[in-house]
């Protein structure tokens, strides 16, 4: 079950996956999203066992632990649909009209909608310092409910205002949440420059060449570092982790 700051409470339901990644007390936001019957990572599946006469197996895969997990939790949902065939554990047969099979299924029937849950990265204390935009700075005060999550979330919400005063940004400042990024870009920029050795460049060149270097799961920014230097770019909610170690030319903002 899932209480919202106002007071409702869902019954919920949930994969195995992502129930293991949750536990009670954590805040998580929830969405209902349309499910596409073909993906990219199906073009990928079509690609591999077609080069090796219809077979695929995982062992055979150049890719990330994460890419290869991705890779056998679809292959066992196209297995379940009756799309593919598995010959053992790691190997699968995938027949070549796969991706035409994908399409018209997509035209006999309608899109699934996938229930999507996200665990928030920070807990409310940790929100309450953040020395960056969080899901509290969001919120309206009056939307709480005065009991339950609701009060919990109204007593975060006022020790945040108290610190964005602490540092220097008024809660009503229109400029509240840049102002924030720059703080987060900054604070992020030098816990990197102290890790790696390399120098911070706040405001880059007009063009840059590095390599991507994640900092995690959900983390607002990737590096991008030639080794020497590095800059820091924004996800905007995108994992970039399967394009690690991948070359990129990053034009800097000024």
């Amino acid at each position: 079950m899932l209480e919202t700051p106002s007071g409702e409470a869902y019954h919920v339901p949930l994969d195995r996956q992502s129930a293991d990644a949750l536990q009670t007390g954590d805040l998580v936001s929830f969405a209902s999203r349309p499910q596409a019957a073909m993906r990219p990572i199906d073009r990928d599946i079509a690609q591999a066992a077609r080069a090796h006469d219809g077979v695929l197996a995982l062992d055979r895969v150049s890719s990330t632990d994460d890419s290869t997990q991705a890779t056998r939790r679809r292959l066992r949902e196209l297995e379940r649909m009756g799309l593919i065939a598995s010959e053992s554990p790691e190997r699968w047969r995938v027949p070549p009209d796969l991706l035409d099979a994908l399409q018209q299924r997509q035209r006999d029937a309608p899109a699934r909608h996938r229930l999507v849950v996200r665990r928030q990265q920070l807990s409310l204390d940790n929100q309450v310092r953040y020395r960056g935009p969080v899901w509290l700075d969001r919120l309206d005060a009056s939307s709480l409910a005065p009991y339950g999550l609701g009060a919990e979330v109204g007593r975060a919400l006022e020790q945040r205002r108290e610190t964005l005063r602490e540092l220097g940004v008024a809660p009503d400042d229109p400029r509240r949440a840049a102002k924030l990024r720059d703080m987060e870009q900054q604070a992020i920029g030098q816990w990197f420059a102290a890790q790696s050795g390399q120098k911070f460049l706040a405001k880059g060149p007009d063009s840059f060449r590095g390599r991507i270097r994640p900092l995690g799961e959900d983390a607002p920014y990737v590096v991008v570092s030639d080794g020497v230097r590095f800059v820091l770019v924004p996800t905007h909610g995108r994992d970039l982790r399967p394009h690690a170690k991948q070359r990129c030319r990053r034009r800097a903002q000024r």
